[in-house]
């Protein structure tokens, strides 16, 4: 499959800051490309850097197969982004606002075409609606909208789901899917929640304080099979000792009131049964993915 992002040895300072070092990674055409990782661990800057918004002081981009420094008007008519938040005008509405940009983008595109994209990304009931009474959601799904209006074959997003309510989250999870399985498209998408990256990506980069380190697919990255099962029980290390021993699920005593268990998936019942037989309490019971805790450990959060 054909690279249509090639990054290499990128690296950017700001003062004394090391925010991006010596970073290199591709992205296939057409797949979902999840860059994960914490707050400040250099996601937006990469973004940024490939949305010629800031400059690396070291390294390569190639976007479609060619350099970013000296072919950056036809890579940009070709790419789509949106970074933070969006930054639409409140007093127009939707159809308004997407008019407005893509004029700016020198395009002139009929009533049909502006209202066939606010139907891409579910506004198309909401059109005629000023943008200051949107949810932030909505706002959200205007400004990919925007990204949207030329038709790039690539879209970058940054922290798209950033502080969207439940609901929120799961409009634009299923926009991204849309966009990658039906139309095509390449998409970059970055976030530091891992079950929202998991869920959409098909492939994935972890990033901490500026430096990769790992990338794959979430099957190459941990074993699908295992689970790890947060118990909460008081006197957790007394439990296990006594009262568990003998069962046949290796435990590890978590914050003096928990116990974690790794297991799979069929073995959750049967943990669960010997709880209840044995009569200890549970004041909770947590089922995470090893990718969650291979990620904790990774970024040095575990």
């Amino acid at each position: 499959m054909q690279h249509l992002i090639e990054v290499g040895g990128l690296s950017k300072k700001f003062g004394s800051f090391q925010a991006v070092k010596d970073l290199s990674f591709s992205v296939s055409a057409g797949e979902v490309y999840g860059f994960l990782g914490q707050n400040g661990a250099g996601k937006s800057t990469t973004l940024r850097m490939l949305l010629t918004l800031i400059h690396p002081d070291e390294g390569s981009i190639r976007l479609f197969g060619h350099d970013l420094k000296t072919h950056r008007k036809e890579i940009l008519s070709r790419t789509g982004g949106l970074i933070e938040r969006p930054d639409v005008y409140p007093y127009l509405s939707a159809f308004e606002n997407l008019q407005l940009f893509a004029r700016l983008s020198g395009l002139r595109l009929s009533r049909q075409q502006l209202m066939d994209q606010l139907a891409t990304v579910g506004l198309a009931q909401r059109a005629q609606d000023k943008a200051e009474v949107y949810s932030q959601g909505m706002k959200q799904r205007l400004g990919i909208a925007i990204a949207l209006v030329h038709q790039p074959e690539l879209v970058i997003l940054d922290e798209p789901t950033n502080g969207l309510d439940p609901q929120g989250i799961a409009d634009i999870r299923q926009l991204i899917r849309s966009l990658s399985k039906e139309q095509g498209k390449t998409i970059v998408v970055s976030s530091h929640l891992l079950t929202e990256i998991e869920q959409v990506a098909d492939r994935l980069l972890i990033i901490d304080k500026g430096v990769k380190k790992v990338e794959g697919t979430a099957a190459e990255l941990f074993s699908g099979e295992q689970k790890l099962v947060e118990v909460t029980t008081p006197g957790a290390a007394q439990v296990l000792d006594q009262q568990l021993a003998e069962i046949p699920f290796p435990a590890t005593v978590v914050g003096g009131d928990k116990l974690q268990f790794s297991l799979t998936e069929p073995d959750i019942p049967l943990l669960t049964a010997e709880l209840v037989k044995r009569k200890i309490p549970v004041f909770g019971l947590v089922t995470k993915t090893k990718l969650e805790d291979y990620f904790l450990h990774i970024t040095g959060r575990s």
